[in-house]
């Protein structure tokens, strides 16, 4: 619950920030002269506000190679390993109900390879 909690304290903060910054780039923009133009500062807060955004989407952002972005790799490797043991029990069950079907209707192994 208190996990819960500090996700929800966390979230509203990122929203406030960026909201912030938001206002700061449109301020930089449109209100100071000369009107229209781009300069580093204002790069910096659009990269700041991209980066800021991107944090609350992603576990793991890298700026190595460019940039990397990761999302509960960790969790899927191990979801796919038990895909895997599944998919192999299933796979062992099949093979068992084949050969119990193939001996209580007498088909032999000969015959199953003509079929």
């Amino acid at each position: 619950m208190e996990n819960k909690n500090n996700d929800w304290f966390v979230r509203v903060l990122i929203v406030v920030l960026s909201f912030l910054i938001g206002a700061m780039i449109f301020y930089n923009f449109f209100i100071t002269a000369p009107v229209g133009e781009i300069s580093n500062s204002l790069i910096a807060l659009l990269i700041l506000l991209i980066l800021l955004i991107l944090s609350e989407a992603f576990d793991n952002i890298a700026l190595r190679k460019i940039l990397s972005l990761n999302r509960k790799i960790e969790e899927k490797r191990i979801e796919v390993s038990d895909l895997k043991s599944e998919k192999q029990n299933l796979l062992n069950m099949l093979v068992k109900n084949i050969s119990f079907q193939s001996q209580s209707v007498g088909i032999s192994g000969h015959d199953l390879k003509e079929i």
